[in-house]
């Protein structure tokens, strides 16, 4: 008999990106003026300049996967991690959250702790960078 050591996968596809604009978002509620009466006039909206997301894709990042734990592999645990990271303007990771558990604690733990020494290109309002929130999936399996 022929023992065959499993092998481990982890795959992180490309981030869903997801950017609130404070300006784009704002409501404009009507002004009460001196006299009593109130403004029924909507100011026109303020031009924003365009938004990209924050990325952790680029080569020169360098972000490596997050370790596949010892324990999980003998369990044979498997799953995916869902993460909503908080992205800094220096591209740091300010709050990460498990969106969706794999059901796997280890698993979890696992993809939060590599993601917390993730390095990102954060987003930006036009030239400067701005703090937004990017969706990371990461897949741990087994093959073998």
């Amino acid at each position: 008999m022929k023992l065959v050591r499993p092998t481990a996968r982890i795959v992180v596809p490309a981030p869903n990106i997801s950017i609130a604009d404070p300006i784009a978002t704002a409501a404009t509620a009507p002004e009460q003026a001196a006299d009593g009466v109130k403004d029924t006039s909507i100011a026109p909206p303020v031009p924003s300049e365009p938004i990209s997301p924050p990325r952790l894709d680029a080569a020169y990042l360098h972000n490596p996967a997050p370790e596949y734990p010892l324990e999980s592999r003998r369990l044979r645990e498997q799953g995916s991690v869902l993460l909503r990271v908080e992205v800094s303007t220096q591209g740091s990771a300010l709050t990460i959250v498990i969106e969706q558990s794999s059901g796997w604690r280890l698993l979890d733990n696992s993809a939060v702790d590599a993601v917390k020494h993730w390095r990102f290109v954060p987003a930006r309002r036009g030239a400067d960078p701005i703090e937004a929130w990017v969706l990371v999936p990461i897949d741990f399996e087994l093959s073998g």
